[in-house]
């Protein structure tokens, strides 16, 4: 994969930490996004895929104050440690909205803000989905990808099952959670609009550009998801399969 080095974004923002409402069983515990999967954190896969796109600071955002999450944020392997980006694990409890329009508050970041939900993996070029916001045929944009379901599902006629599909890919767009926060759509968070109604009101102003992923996305929103995203980050390598080797979906 080519990579554009040439763009003006030197953070990322990952929002990793909520109140883990459709994994009761890990509430009070950890995070999903920080969870190992295949022996690395989804956080920790971002933090390479900022390294590998030339970002140098990580800023991640969390609800509460842990000291093993700046551990589970960065890579196992001392080399890649050695190389990866300055991680920043952050405190503010709030929703994703409140958190973006709190770090910019906080934050020297120049607009368009690269922002990555901390808890979904997808094959993002980084470089072009900043560049589509950059461009100003729009104020912002996110990352679309084909969704692999973590279970399979039946088709059925009358009494009987006609097919059956194991985790199939699912041919319908989906939101990666990879996007670039433009000024309008600021505005919008900071006027108290959740981060999905936002979105939505960008579309309908057609103001919101969409960069389509050449892969599926995979998920931590429950054990079946964790399951599936820990057996296809778990595949077997080839030598022209580079985004399996770099831990990446």
């Amino acid at each position: 994969m080519s990579i554009d080095h040439r763009w003006r974004a030197q953070s990322v923002v990952v929002l990793a930490g909520g109140s883990n409402t459709r994994m009761e069983s890990l509430r009070g515990t950890i995070y999903k996004a920080f969870l190992p999967v295949h022996g690395m954190s989804f956080v920790a896969r971002h933090v390479l895929r900022a390294q590998a796109y030339g970002i140098t600071t990580v800023d991640v955002i969390v609800d509460e104050p842990d000291p093993v999450l700046s551990l589970l944020a960065t890579p196992a392997d001392e080399a890649d440690r050695a190389k990866a980006p300055e991680v920043r694990v952050l405190v503010h409890r709030g929703t994703q909205a409140e958190k973006m329009t709190w770090w910019h508050t906080h934050s020297d970041q120049a607009l368009p803000t690269l922002v990555v939900l901390g808890d979904t993996l997808a094959p993002v070029d980084l470089a072009a989905l900043w560049h589509l916001a950059a461009s100003g045929r729009f104020d912002s944009a996110i990352a679309v990808a084909e969704l692999r379901l973590p279970f399979g599902f039946v088709q059925t006629a009358d009494d009987h099952v006609t097919a059956f599909h194991e985790r199939p890919i699912i041919d319908l767009p989906v939101n990666t959670g990879y996007m670039v926060i433009g000024r309008i759509l600021l505005g919008y968070l900071r006027d108290g609009m959740a981060l999905s109604d936002a979105l939505a009101r960008l579309a309908d102003e057609s103001l919101l550009g969409c960069l389509a992923c050449p892969g599926p996305m995979i998920t931590a929103d429950s054990i079946e998801s964790l399951t599936a995203a820990h057996a296809y980050l778990g595949r077997e390598a080839t030598p022209e399969d580079s985004q399996a080797q770099s831990g990446l979906p």
